[in-house]
């Protein structure tokens, strides 16, 4: 306890100081008013001093007490901890960001009516059954962009399914090593710590750049999983995202027609080393119940019930019990002896100028103003948040689109993308 013993408000022990000034004027005016016992009788001093000697047991006492209950305070407000608080992760326990291949081969139809239009239905399910949990979407070919950030809107991602295409990426390929250093940055810029990574694809080619990406993406602790949307006997390759009879298909060098197969060695050993799972398109739910089982499992409720972060834990409060003793003197003349006390409450880091509310006393304001965005009070929410992107939205929900507008920061890809 003693290793990890510091304060979160430290400047606070500089008015220990002070205290210690006050403790050496102390001594010396009783060293003073000593030498003038020594000099005036105890019945001819009230009349000759302003005040009358108090017995030296009641000094002390006083004296003690004053300097044990001011230090006390001191203590309390400069926070001693030693202890970190178990908090839980709010909703960025259940992360995910999908990777969509929009490479060419994806147009092919052996999975009907097309690889693509299959893959794309298949994230409509999962968004739906994901309901308000976040999740971002990035599409990938040759390089790889963001469609959505990570949100809880999901109809904002539903929107976006039908405008992709083969066509929407220009430079063709299938750097999925891309995709995933993406997600990688996504997971990073909104502090995820355990998220999940769900690559829709035909194929991929397992080199060094990609297994430099999926470590780096295990590393950082989140996990990869693959749906593969391709059959084992494969299907000849479209030269346009338009499938129709008549537009030809990709051919070699030997101008014979490219199949496109399935390689589920590769896609299993790529999920392998992602530590995720690994399933096949299926005309079922299977597939879909299977990949979210990583969002439901026991890896969650880790996150949500006992993972540590920064937060220590204020001992301050329980501190400043020991100076109710003080207190007791106040229903004396020694009012004095409250004073730390009253320094105390006053000093507390809360929205000192509010009126008291006993909410304070469970909530604080993020939290309050959280509690009020879920039940709808966007208007108590906007005024009690601190956050400009929490503003935003709750001004977002008001209507209040120039508010929101200007709350958003540009120069984030999430307030990009929401201006």
């Amino acid at each position: 306890m003693i290793e990890s013993l510091h304060f979160i408000r430290p400047l606070w022990l500089l008015a220990i100081l002070p205290l210690i000034a006050y403790a050496i004027w102390y001594i010396f005016l009783q060293g003073n008013n000593k030498k003038q016992n020594d000099f005036i009788d105890k019945h001819l001093a009230q009349y000759v001093l302003d005040k009358a000697p108090e017995e030296d047991n009641l000094k002390w006492l006083k004296s003690v007490l004053i300097t044990i209950s001011t230090l006390l305070a001191i203590l309390a407000l400069s926070g001693p901890s030693w202890e970190k608080l178990p908090q839980p992760v709010l909703k960025q326990s259940d992360v995910m960001i999908l990777l969509l291949d929009l490479s060419t081969s994806m147009n092919s139809q052996d999975i009907p009516p097309s690889r693509l239009t299959r893959a794309k239905q298949k994230i409509a399910d999962i968004l739906d059954k994901r309901s308000d949990k976040q999740t971002a979407l990035i599409a990938y070919a040759a390089d790889a962009y963001v469609v959505t950030p990570i949100t809880d809107d999901i109809k904002t991602i539903v929107t976006h399914l039908p405008n992709l295409n083969s066509n929407a990426i220009r430079t063709q390929g299938s750097r999925i090593d891309r995709a995933i250093n993406k997600a990688n940055e996504l997971f990073k810029q909104t502090s995820t710590r355990q998220g999940h990574v769900l690559a829709i694809t035909d194929s991929l080619i397992l080199n060094s750049n990609t297994e430099e990406a999926i470590k780096s993406l295990r590393s950082a602790g989140h996990r990869l999983s693959i749906l593969a949307v391709a059959s084992k006997a494969g299907g000849p390759i479209p030269k346009s995202s338009e499938t129709q009879s008549g537009k030809g298909f990709i051919t070699d060098s030997n101008n014979n027609i490219v199949l496109s197969k399935l390689d589920a060695k590769t896609l299993s050993k790529a999920t392998q080393l992602g530590n995720g799972v690994y399933r096949e398109i299926a005309t079922n739910e299977a597939d879909i119940q299977a990949l979210l089982s990583l969002n439901g499992g026991t890896n969650t409720k880790d996150l949500s019930t006992d993972k540590i972060t920064d937060q220590w834990k204020d001992m301050g409060a329980y501190l400043s019990i020991l100076l109710l003793p003080a207190l007791l003197l106040c229903f004396r003349r020694g009012v004095f002896f409250v004073l730390p006390l009253c320094f105390l409450v006053l000093s507390q880091p809360t929205e000192a100028n509010d009126a008291f509310d006993w909410k304070n006393l469970f909530l604080n304001k993020e939290q309050q103003a959280y509690k009020n965005f879920k039940n709808e009070n966007y208007e108590a929410a906007a005024e009690d948040f601190s956050t400009p992107a929490w503003q935003a939205s709750s001004q977002y929900k008001l209507k209040n689109y120039a508010g929101s507008l200007s709350n958003w920061d540009s120069n984030t890809s999430d307030g990009l993308y929401n201006r």
